[in-house]
């Protein structure tokens, strides 16, 4: 219902006649703000756009953002389309840099850059029967990414097999992709408000 009167707001330009009833339903709806990737994530995107609600807007773009597996559509609603255009790329950016960590690790361990030659060969096998069965071992997945999520990928580097060793061995593919999962999600952009949206 919010949706709606934000698009009425929003078309005839009347913010400031239902700015203050505005703060009060968002301050009720705020229990309900989507968690989960969906169509009530996009309804918020554009409430908060509207509005002027920095805090859900950057909440629904962050979650769009690690969530969404292809490049995101307004579904028509009275949003500008460089946003969507922003979090994609940043979408396959970051999904870049985790792959490029992927092959690059299945590289080294051909190339025995790795630990020992038991342990690169353990980690090579698993790497490559994970990878092949997720279908991105050849061809090797490349932008756009779709079907590729930034919490998609960061959830199939957990729930790599794990070489069992008959003595004690400490060293795993999950151990050896971490750096490059911890940058990519430290560097996620924060999607704020333009600063002409701010005045």
């Amino acid at each position: 219902m919010l949706a709606k009167l934000a698009i009425i707001v929003d078309y005839y330009g009347c913010h400031k006649s239902v700015e203050l009833y505005a703060d009060i339903w968002l301050e009720n709806m705020k229990s309900e703000i989507p968690t989960v990737y969906g169509r009530d994530r996009i309804l918020y995107m554009l409430i908060s756009w509207v509005f002027t609600k920095s805090d859900i807007f950057q909440a629904m773009t962050r979650l769009t953002l690690q969530q969404s597996r292809e490049y995101i559509k307004s579904d028509g609603f009275p949003l500008p389309t460089h946003i969507f255009e922003e979090i994609d790329e940043e979408r396959q950016d970051s999904l870049d840099d985790i792959f490029t960590a992927i092959y690059d690790l299945l590289d080294r361990l051909q190339e025995e850059m790795e630990c020992s030659y038991e342990c690169s060969s353990m980690s090579l096998g698993v790497l490559t029967k994970e990878l092949s069965k997720h279908d991105i071992l050849s061809p090797r997945i490349a932008r756009p990414f779709c079907g590729w999520s930034i919490d998609g990928s960061r959830d199939m580097i957990k729930g790599l097999r794990q070489a069992h060793w008959y003595d004690r061995h400490s060293c795993t593919i999950q151990q050896k992709l971490s750096p490059a999962m911890m940058k990519v999600e430290d560097g996620l952009h924060v999607f704020g408000f333009p600063l002409w949206k701010q005045l």
